[in-house]
């Protein structure tokens, strides 16, 4: 497969060349995109086709009964229910959300009747689907991920009233104080919500004025509190308080920073893996990593961004209910190392392959799609030739193929249905 990385601007010069082994890029590389979806289908070059096109001409033979199941309905044509991700993060990503999927179908539908055109910046909803990931560290990574709990957030807002009320003059930001003080001293989810949404408001055009009142704000309580709580012998991506600042360095004068401190921090050291679902508030903010979801581009975003913005819809979208980070731990079977979750597209899979035992790879009624990050494979269908993949690369295995034979050294990761991917031979 030939693959399209996007260079969305938060992304490394470093992270993705470095898993292909070649020299570091002259601009940033955020994503390189495995699937079909119609945004930047994978090519099959010795077909001279994408996969897109391949699987419109025969979704029975290539992703199969139960694949196609899971296209939202009224999708055309059918496709691959899953995109599998190399990301890379040098900088934030969004604060973002995205829907479920009668929340998806409900928006793309609205959207096509108001004749918004799907690639329009001002767009939300891009397709019918709801948008779970599964997120697996290739090296420290870091993020946000749910709402803290509501005492804990009632902490920071005590903090942060303070300095609100030696900055914020204008009426708008008065009201955000206000509201402020409403929610420490009453955190339920009504009141956040109230809260949010009026500072994902200072985001639009025409609220200037309470918007810097409000950054000047954070920006002082974070700087305050990170004088408090830094620690030299701990990495200052682990406070959350730097991280508030970082973004404001990132992103001068948006509110979005504030996410840092009203979400959960995570991170992840590298082999491990988290899940999030719909309607959740997060945000990567560094490191590069496997990524895999349904197949979607829905994203409704809450700051740290140049893009389009929606706090009306976001809002309406988002549960406000505190929450961990979901981390999934894998079980293991032989070389197989296994991350499953609650969603029903995809499943995410680690090979550990050794040069002296090939391994034997059964696809009961999935797709596949198989990566190599380090070392080089050969992957042997039973009914096609022999594919050389080295790091970085990939390739396609229809519903069709039963067993795949693969040699060789080194460590790959397959994406395939829940369930349907087993393997035998290797070494544990």
């Amino acid at each position: 497969m030939e693959n399209v990385i996007q260079p969305y601007d938060w992304g490394s010069r470093t992270g993705i060349s470095s898993i292909m082994g070649r020299p570091d890029a002259s601009g940033p590389e955020a994503e390189m995109w495995m699937g079909s979806h119609v945004k930047a289908p994978s090519l099959l070059p010795e077909l001279e086709k994408t996969l897109l096109d391949v699987i419109r001409e025969d979704p029975s033979g290539t992703i199969g009964e139960r694949a196609q199941a899971l296209n939202p309905p009224g999708d055309e044509p059918a496709q691959l229910p899953f995109l599998f991700k190399i990301l890379a993060a040098e900088k934030g990503l969004s604060i973002q959300a995205h829907p479920d999927r009668e929340g998806a179908a409900r928006g793309f539908a609205q959207e096509e009747e108001a004749e918004i055109d799907r690639r329009a910046p001002n767009r939300n909803y891009r397709d019918r689907n709801h948008k779970p990931e599964l997120i697996y560290a290739l090296e420290p990574f870091y993020g946000l991920c749910g709402f803290r709990e509501f005492e804990e957030i009632a902490a920071e807002m005590r903090g942060l009233h303070r300095w609100l009320e030696k900055t914020g003059a204008s009426v708008e930001c008065l009201e955000i104080t206000e509201q402020t003080h409403q929610f420490y001293d009453d955190p339920v989810s009504d009141n956040l919500r109230m809260w949010f949404t009026s500072v994902s408001n200072l985001l639009l055009e025409g609220h200037e004025e309470a918007r810097k009142e409000f950054v000047d704000a954070v920006s002082r309580y974070a700087r305050t509190k990170w004088i408090e709580t830094q620690n030299s012998g701990r990495s200052e991506r682990h406070n959350r308080y730097w991280w508030v600042l970082d973004l404001l360095r990132q992103f001068p004068g948006d509110p979005g920073a504030a996410g840092a401190l009203y979400l959960n921090l995570f991170a992840l050291e590298p082999g491990e893996a988290l899940f999030l679902g719909a309607r959740v508030l997060h945000a990567y903010l560094y490191g590069t990593g496997i990524e895999i979801m349904a197949n979607s581009d829905n994203v409704l975003r809450a700051g740290c961004t140049v893009k389009h913005v929606d706090p009306a819809e976001l809002a309406r979208v988002l549960e406000f209910q505190a929450g961990r980070p979901s981390r999934v731990e894998p079980s293991s079977e032989g070389p197989l190392k296994r991350f499953v979750t609650p969603a029903g597209e995809f499943e995410l899979c680690r090979i550990a392959m050794n040069r002296e035992t090939p391994v034997i790879v059964t696809l009961e009624g999935s797709p596949a799609v198989v990566l190599v990050i380090e070392g080089a494979v050969e992957v042997i269908p039973a009914n096609a030739e022999a594919i050389a993949l080295a790091g970085g690369t990939s390739c396609f295995v229809t519903a069709a193929e039963r067993d795949v034979r693969i040699s060789g050294e080194g460590m790959l990761f397959a994406a395939a249905l829940p369930g349907a991917l087993n393997v035998t031979g290797g070494i544990a």
